[in-house]
């Protein structure tokens, strides 16, 4: 068994201070990549909600400057909103993405470097992390940066904290908790996801490493994050305009985003929804404010199940490719840990810890199943932040640390290693990332814009097809200018500045907004058929007339789903009274 004094003077070498040339050939190799694919492919945003959040940084959707934005806290959108301000030219969202990228991983490989693991470890896992940056830039959404941010700011904390106690206050103190705020502001979800696969290490250092100095730094990362999100709730709740945003967000998140609620269990606490209505609520269609308030998503939010069993069973058997992905990442990370355990001659405490990241991480996916969240851009930064903290478990002292590697672990198994990453990234490529490259050419999108054009005087809404006319690469939409006569239905920017503009320009009200789509000669919607019939049927249900959707023109093919979006009109007919 090794003593706690052991432990604490044998890290001390780990915490040396990264040299110039360290940090400067790291940060140089991270930019690489970066550059390097956006050279060959400029990537595109992988959710439209990126679209969303650029739009809201720039103040762009429905030309509505601000400073705060849709799903990220005033400690990320204020700063952001001043560089736009200041150079509105420059794309900063995506080069704030991208700049987060770069100086996580050039974090994380410095901390590879000043770690104490053989050359073989070190080697393999240098090309795992450049490896999974370029996952991480060809398919690019702002859930996953912030997971990294915040993770590469807690590895930070961690090696200075976790294996020794810290002595004062250095530059890299300032970078990790910068990036701590920074990530946690991005997207808070994602941070507290990011930090759980870290709780591991609060372990050792209260049982291993005991010490005033350690604890304040993790009380310090608790209260950066506690800091962030207080700050963004007071500017959401206290900003003209955005009053209602926050609470109506998360009480029609805590409905939308999760599994279909029973239609019976529904009619007990709200009875005055039929069952289109909750289907348009899944349909993220619930645009009307006087048949979807806050009160209302609240009285269904009682009867959501979170989790269930059923649920991640389903979800297990409904996409077995999926689920066999995502097991690959589950073994992939075992190995990780495998091989940093027998590199490092872990045994005991040491070995607990770096196996325990692995299973957090299984963790984390098993609750992904349980919600029914199955998206790879929740999925992957798991695994990402998860081989962050196998880095940082390369910082505790190994029992023998003479012995030589051999063969096999110097070569055969960091060879193995390095092919599992990159047949990770073949995989992300082939089935997500080459879909959404191939999306940048589709007829579709200059279809749109062309109808947009010859009907400047009609009111177009993308009923959560804004896909098709957002379809830049992350660099080209940030100078994209949205038509006036385009309006995105399918999210919860209702609550906002930018739609009481549009409302005021138009002279129009949420309280029964989609009823002006009715005979209407300058309103239409770009939706699928499943949606336009959808619609329509409520429609039928709230205006007391036979309302029926007529297409008007086809605008293309979807690439991924090859489904057809086609420009509807909807024409009603007054219903038969009944004869007595």
């Amino acid at each position: 068994m090794v003593s706690c004094r052991h432990m604490r003077d044998a890290s001390e070498t780990t915490d040396g201070r990264a040299s110039v040339r360290q940090v400067a050939f790291c940060l140089g190799v991270s930019v690489a990549i970066v550059v390097l694919v956006c050279l060959v492919q400029v990537p595109k945003y992988a959710m439209p909600d990126d679209f969303m959040q650029d739009l809201y940084a720039r103040g762009a959707y429905f030309d509505t400057p601000g400073f705060l934005m849709l799903y990220s806290l005033v400690g990320f959108s204020a700063p952001l909103a001043g560089l736009y301000a200041l150079f509105p030219t420059v794309p900063w969202f995506p080069i704030s993405l991208l700049a987060l990228i770069v100086i996580s991983f050039a974090v994380m490989d410095v901390i590879t470097l000043l770690s104490r693991a053989h050359a073989p470890l070190r080697i393999f896992l240098l090309c795992a992390l450049s490896l999974c940056e370029i996952m991480v830039t060809v398919y690019l959404t702002y859930t996953i940066v912030a997971f990294l941010a915040l993770a590469a700011g807690v590895a930070l904390v961690l090696r200075r904290a976790a294996f020794r106690r810290p002595t004062g206050v250095r530059s890299s103190d300032v970078l990790a908790f910068s990036f701590i705020i920074l990530g946690f502001s991005l997207r808070p979800e994602s941070g507290l996801a990011a930090l759980a696969l870290f709780a591991p290490f609060l372990v050792w250092a209260l049982v291993r490493n005991r010490n005033l100095a350690t604890m304040l730094m993790a009380l310090g990362v608790v209260a950066a994050m506690g800091v962030s999100w207080v700050a963004g709730m007071l500017a959401w709740h206290l900003t003209p305009g955005w009053e209602e945003f926050e609470p109506t967000f998360r009480a029609a998140q805590a409905v939308a985003d999760y599994p279909v609620v029973d239609y019976d269990d529904i009619q007990r606490v709200a009875p005055e929804l039929s069952q289109t209505d909750v289907d348009m609520i899944y349909g993220f269609l619930f645009v009307d404010a006087d048949t979807y308030s806050l009160e209302t998503f609240q009285k269904v939010g009682e009867v959501v199940s979170g989790y269930g069993l059923n649920t991640m069973v389903e979800g297990i058997l409904a996409r077995p490719s999926f689920t066999a992905f995502v097991l690959g990442l589950v073994i992939v990370l075992f190995a990780t840990a495998g091989f940093i355990c027998a590199s490092r001659r872990y045994r005991g405490a040491a070995r607990a810890l770096t196996l325990s990241v692995p299973v957090l991480a299984l963790l984390e996916f098993l609750l992904i199943f349980l919600r029914a969240r199955l998206k790879v851009h929740v999925f992957l930064p798991v695994f990402v932040v998860a081989l962050f903290a196998l880095v940082v478990c390369c910082l505790a002292p190994e029992e023998d640390e003479g012995r030589p590697e051999g063969v096999f672990l110097g070569w055969v198994v960091p060879a193995a290693g390095v092919v599992a990453y990159a047949g990770v990234l073949g995989l992300l490529w082939l089935t997500y990332v080459r879909p959404l490259q191939a999306s940048l050419a589709n007829d579709m999108t200059s279809a749109a814009e062309a109808y947009l054009a010859s009907n400047a005087d009609t009111t177009v809404l993308f009923t959560q097809t804004q896909g098709i006319l957002t379809n830049e690469d992350i660099f080209a939409f940030d100078a994209w200018e949205q038509p006036d006569n385009a309006v995105f239905i399918g999210g919860y920017e209702y609550y906002t500045p930018s739609w009481q503009t549009y409302l005021e320009r138009s002279g129009l009200s949420r309280s029964g907004y989609l009823s002006n789509l009715v005979d209407s000669e300058d309103m239409v919607t770009a939706s699928y058929e499943s949606q336009a019939d959808l619609i329509a049927t409520y429609l039928t249900e709230h205006t007391g007339s036979d309302v029926r959707a007529e297409r008007l023109d086809t605008l293309g093919e979807t690439t991924q789903t090859g489904e057809q979006v086609a420009i509807w009109r909807y024409v009603s007919e007054p219903v038969a009274s009944s004869s007595e």
